[in-house]
């Protein structure tokens, strides 16, 4: 058994946030990392806001969620993962195999074949499914992303013919309630193509996850996620503290489930070291508050009440997650302050939503466009929703489709402008990737080794990428820029001005400043040593100064970010407020007096 990574995913700069369990294991995926196991089971922790608008609505969205999966890295596939999945979900959970129903992959006459013949569910129970529901990710054969993909067998419990749509067609691809899917056992054996193409991954893996809370739900039978043990209590308090009544009206219930949904969320959100802002991560915090606060505007409190349920979570989810313990004081404070901030911009905010009311009242035409929608929503952080709701109260119609266009536009801004890539694995995708076996990282103990080029890329932007034989070159990761030096040969020379870090491999990249550099080519590689070692002091700085912070402020001023060149270094960390000249000047005394006691350094 693993444990949860982070909600800030180990490692990996192309993800907000982790949204899988098998997002810590992307290299094992690929048959590019090592690891002293072959399989694996975790309880992840997981952020996902693609669905955020239906939270609160139905009755099994969330934003935070906690995933249960077991993963295979070239190890059992499925047979195996079906058949333990059925023992587990049957002998040791106590499911009546009559309320269960599968579904396949159109095409996967295997794992076909394992449900009727080896497990014996009935055809009957079995139902095919193309690509957008039987296949991860949805759709990837025609659609994408590239990467890691593979068909999926899905395991649904009944809650039988009296909930839901009631049509006597109602199967598993319903979007009515009846068919709860419990568990998805996604078989992932191909790697897809720029092109399309689907290639056999170089091991067969499995990556299967059921959602914890719409597990116990089913197991607990409540009606919806939100009633299970770990839960209800959430809301429970927020109706102390707001007076609402859960179970009252549906309006009042989805208020009740967003607001339970997003502090838990925000709770382990801060807890992991994100900090409320205006890009990024904090950007997603900051909004999940918002909405939160606005659900208890509406219940009619004047002053901040979200973090007075922070201690609530904490004690329901100290169990798995004792560090909540430590956290609860700085995210109480970190979710006050933000409370208190938006509650002074609704202040301001409220009475232009009602004179933009009157103007149009007084226009003749009761709508709100879709670009001052999208205003309210991109200046003041007013939810369409919220805005909808307001308006509905006055008999003005909001042009919900304009504001969506406006969405559009923005996501189309921000994907245009996004360094991330769009394979699901990013630079694992590498080709130089392929060298790991023969590349081997010698900058620990050389910085100038005579070697071989295996292999020459153009690179994105400027320059060519080069494996080498043997590599003296550091590479960038962590906020820590790569080093710099040079590749020299017979007849020709170039500049070595950054260094990336597919799987296992070290990669320079270089501008040639003489000659050409071809695979096969004898070179010498040297690293600029002054350079690396002002980038290794900074380096060593950020732990002091991530030391000191904690002594002064507290365990829970970790890092959320930092960037070390060989001319300094910035530090990013979570605190709720501005460090007092008291505190900055304790924080300079302690990383100072360490450095002139001079301790050794190693690199472990």
């Amino acid at each position: 058994v693993y444990p949860s990574d982070s909600l800030v995913p180990t490692g990996d700069a192309s993800l907000l946030f982790t949204g899988a369990g098998m997002n810590q294991f992307k290299e094992l995926f690929l048959g590019k990392g090592k690891r002293e196991f072959t399989r694996a089971a975790t309880c992840q922790k997981c952020l996902r806001t693609g669905d955020v608008e239906n939270v609160g609505v139905t009755a099994k969205h969330h934003t935070f969620f906690e995933m249960l999966g077991n993963f295979s890295f070239g190890d059992y596939f499925k047979r195996e993962a079906i058949l333990w999945a059925w023992e587990y979900i049957v002998d040791t959970l106590g499911f009546d195999p009559a309320r269960l129903c599968i579904s396949v992959y159109k095409d996967d006459d295997e794992a076909l074949g394992v449900w009727r013949k080896d497990v014996g569910v009935d055809s009957s129970k079995i139902y095919k499914f193309g690509a957008k529901e039987n296949f991860w990710p949805s759709n990837a054969p025609t659609d994408g992303p590239n990467g890691p993909c593979g068909p999926c067998s899905e395991i649904f419990f009944d809650r039988g013919e009296s909930v839901g749509c009631k049509s006597p067609s109602c199967a598993p691809d319903c979007d009515c309630d009846r068919f709860v899917e419990v568990w998805n056992l996604v078989f992932t054996q191909f790697d897809r193509q720029s092109d399309g193409t689907l290639i056999p991954l170089p091991q067969r893996n499995i990556d299967t996850g059921m959602g914890l809370e719409r597990m116990a739900s089913v197991m607990q039978g409540t009606a919806t996620n939100y009633e299970i043990d770990i839960i209800l209590p959430i809301i429970e308090r927020l109706c102390k503290l707001t007076g609402a009544e859960y179970g009252r009206s549906a309006q009042d219930d989805r208020a009740l489930r967003l607001m339970a949904d997003h502090v838990r969320a925000v709770t382990f959100t801060v807890a992991d070291g994100v900090s409320p802002g205006n890009e990024g991560r904090g950007y997603v915090v900051r909004r999940l508050i918002r909405r939160a606060c606005l659900r208890a505007h509406r219940f009619g409190a004047t002053e901040p009440v979200l973090y007075k349920v922070v201690e609530t979570i904490v004690r329901q989810m100290k169990g798995p997650y004792p560090e909540l313990l430590d956290s609860k004081p700085h995210v109480t404070e970190v979710l006050k302050a933000e409370e208190e901030r938006f509650g002074r911009m609704l202040e301001r905010t409220i009475p232009v939503v009602m004179d933009k009311l009157k103007e149009i009242l007084a226009g003749g035409k009761p709508v709100i466009s879709g670009e001052d929608a999208f205003r309210f929503y991109d200046t003041y952080g007013l939810p369409l929703e919220a805005l909808q709701e307001m308006a509905q109260e006055r008999g003005v119609l909001v042009d919900a489709e304009g504001f969506e266009r406006e969405m559009e536009r923005q996501r189309e801004l921000a994907r245009t402008g996004s360094k991330i890539s769009s394979d699901i694995f990013g630079i694992a995708n590498h080709p130089a990737a392929d060298y790991a076996a023969d590349s081997e990282f010698v900058g620990y103990d050389q910085t100038e080794v005579a070697t071989k080029v295996l292999a020459v890329f153009e690179a994105e932007g400027d320059g060519l990428e080069v494996v080498l034989a043997r590599c003296p070159f550091y590479g960038e990761g962590g906020g820590q820029i790569g080093d710099v030096g040079q590749l020299s040969w017979k007849g020709g020379s170039a500049e070595v001005f950054a260094v990336r870090r597919p799987p296992g491999v070290m990669v320079p990249v270089v501008r040639v400043t003489k000659g050409k550099l071809e695979a096969g080519a004898e070179v010498t590689a040297r690293v600029d040593a002054e350079k690396r070692a002002d980038t290794a002091r900074n380096h060593t700085a950020t732990h002091l100064l991530h030391a000191a912070l904690r002594e002064v402020l507290g365990s829970h001023a970790k890092q959320s970010g930092s960037y070390v060149s060989p001319e300094g270094l910035r530090f990013d960390f979570s605190h709720a407020s501005a460090l007092s000249p008291d505190e900055i000047r304790r924080v300079e005394d302690l990383v100072n007096g360490w450095v002139l006691e001079n301790h050794p350094v190693k690199t472990v």
